[in-house]
């Protein structure tokens, strides 16, 4: 049986994926096999795999129609045989030592990895992970910790959230939502974590990571939770045609990576607009994939055991298996709050047609939103603009209420 298992998701890589298998090939340490996983592929490359599959026995290719990475990285892990696996990317070239130096650091350092279904993986380092760490063993310059390069990932807390949003369609109070869901089990006794955002500020912190290939502080995403959303908040909404959640994003700009925790504004073709009740959703934007988005329920006690059932079963299965990703040393900063940008709904105290100039001449161009029964304010939209631009023009006008973020 071959100590490490080498898994290699392929789509159209037919530029990059003998030079990938090459390398691998030629790794000092020798007692690996090599599983080929071709997704689909549409270009030449299923045609060079069978061809270095025939020139040495390590190499076993797997053939699967188009299912994406993920797919590819579950089939190629059930079948294979070693005692730790890893993932190569069809375009990655590794050093000549790298399988020998991550063997070496993984018998030495006791590492636990486990598997979770659905592409996600959860890692546990022991406390010796920092040497791990610092050898600096990398695949390629890229990181590829989830199906594709992710631009915009936002994780939407819909259980919860929606329960406890106070002052929707019904009318009920938020006393009486509050107990009800926690009743069905969709709320903590204590649900303060829900209500301010503090878990879904670690979510995004952990999906982050995942993304990044970096560690992702959660102290240092600005979180703000639903407790100041109000009766009139929401009227504005439905006058707007829009919903109010409670969201965690993670989005890439550019070069940088910046994430929040806010009430925002959703309008109805947003595909996170009809999460509700006890289901949640992740709203995945890549750069190829497009737009995904995984859905179900994520509260309430059946849910939640069958949740941790799963994970003891997986656990089982994977049971003296460890799987070698990693991560870089430094922690990731992320880009400052104030330079990322929206559009923004504002409330503000005063008569729409007497201050509409002055606001656009602060502001520039706004939509002014009005709902029948509120007199005396008026809602407004602006364009986008960064928070930190946001900031210095709310300042000049005191009858400020209140702003939503609006989720485009």
């Amino acid at each position: 049986m071959p100590e490490v298992s080498i898994i290699i998701p392929v789509y159209n890589n037919e530029k990059y994926i003998e030079k990938c298998i090459h390398s691998v090939l030629n790794q000092t340490f020798g007692e690996l096999e090599i599983i080929a996983v071709n997704d689909g592929s549409t270009d030449e490359s299923g045609k060079i795999l069978k061809n270095l599959e025939r020139e040495d026995v390590r190499i076993i290719l797997l053939e699967q129609n188009n299912q994406g990475v993920a797919a590819a990285r579950n089939l190629g892990v059930k079948k294979s045989t070693g005692k730790y696996i890893t993932f190569v990317d069809g375009d990655d070239y590794l050093k000549n030592d790298y399988i020998e130096k991550m063997y070496d650091l993984a018998e030495k350092e006791s590492l636990e990895r486990e598997i979770e279904q659905g592409n996600r993986e959860k890692v546990r380092l022991t406390e010796e992970r920092e040497k791990f760490k610092a050898a600096g063993l990398e695949l390629s310059e890229k990181r590829k910790m989830t199906e594709i390069q992710v631009e915009n990932l936002t994780a939407e807390e819909a259980s919860v959230r929606e329960k406890m949003t106070v002052l929707e369609e019904n009318g009920k109070n938020d006393g009486i939502r509050l107990k009800e869901a926690q009743d069905k089990g969709y709320a903590e006794r204590n649900p303060e974590a829900d209500v301010e955002g503090y878990d879904a500020c670690r979510k995004i912190a952990i999906l982050s990571s995942l993304i990044s290939g970096q560690q992702v502080d959660f102290e240092d995403i600005y979180t703000e939770g639903i407790t100041n959303i109000t009766k009139e908040d929401m009227m504005y909404a439905k006058e707007m045609g829009m919903t109010i959640k409670l969201l965690a994003s993670s989005k890439r700009d550019n070069d940088h990576l910046h994430a929040i925790v806010a009430p925002a504004l959703l309008h109805k073709e947003h595909p996170l607009y009809n999460v509700n009740d006890v289901f949640n959703a992740i709203f995945v934007h890549g750069n190829v994939l497009g737009d995904a988005m995984f859905y179900g329920s994520g509260a309430g006690k059946l849910p939640t055991a069958s949740a941790v059932v799963a994970d003891v079963v997986d656990e089982a299965k994977h049971l003296n298996r460890n799987i070698m990703t990693m991560w870089k040393n430094e922690k990731l900063e992320l880009l400052p709050l104030d330079n990322t940008s929206k559009k923004f709904f504002v409330r503000i105290k005063g008569d729409a047609e007497a201050m509409k100039a002055h606001l656009e001449s602060s502001f520039g161009p706004i939509s002014i939103v009005k709902v029948d029964g509120l007199n005396g304010e008026f809602g407004f939209v602006t364009e986008e603009m960064t928070e930190g631009s946001y900031k210095e023009k709310s300042a000049e006008f005191p009858g400020i209420i209140h702003m939503i973020r609006i989720e485009e």
